[in-house]
């Protein structure tokens, strides 16, 4: 919450403009990895690159965000403005990728320090805990946010998240 002395620089988004949209193709790849289900996606505007999360479960390959170079300089996005660059695969706290079906990612987004906070929803059917977390630009976990007894999953369902209904998109407030 904020006090009464502070102040914040916002800039306002008056409106939006649709300036087009890209279909990858099935079994799309890059690197190894299939490219299908990206499911967030943020701008650098240090290095002028975006990044992209994967809500693979580890099932297809692992775990991964990619990075991207989008060019918007007709102010449309057509066919062959998006570049993928590198892919990034996710480490859980033993510096492994996270095993199949242990996690779901779903929205990634960057901080003033250059990570990356991505969240999971987790799984109800398999008591996976969803997550917040905290990675390096080079998919390390660096700090895990603590998530509320209520968001937890159940064995009986009574409480916590609903299935591939939970942690979604992400952002970070003006102050950070």
């Amino acid at each position: 919450m904020l006090s009464n002395q502070t102040t914040l620089s916002r800039n306002t988004v008056s409106s939006v403009e649709f300036l087009g949209e890209v279909t990858f193709p099935t079994n799309f790849s890059f690197e190894d990895t299939e490219v299908g289900g990206l499911s967030g996606i943020v701008y650098d505007s240090d290095n002028q690159v975006f990044y992209s999360i994967s809500d693979d479960r580890s099932q297809t390959n692992p775990a991964r965000f990619y990075t991207l170079e989008i060019d918007l300089n007709d102010s449309s996005l057509d066919e062959g403005d998006i570049s993928f660059e590198k892919v990034t695969t996710l480490l859980d706290k033993n510096g492994e990728p996270y095993p199949e079906f242990s996690l779901d990612p779903e929205g990634i987004t960057l901080t003033e320090n250059n990570t990356l906070f991505i969240s999971s929803e987790g799984d109800v059917n398999r008591l996976i805990n969803p997550f917040i977390n905290e990675y390096s630009l080079s998919g390390e976990l660096l700090d895990e946010l603590p998530v509320p007894d209520k968001f937890l999953p159940t064995a009986d369902q009574t409480s916590g998240i609903r299935n591939n209904l939970a942690f979604e998109s992400l952002t970070i407030s003006p102050n950070n």
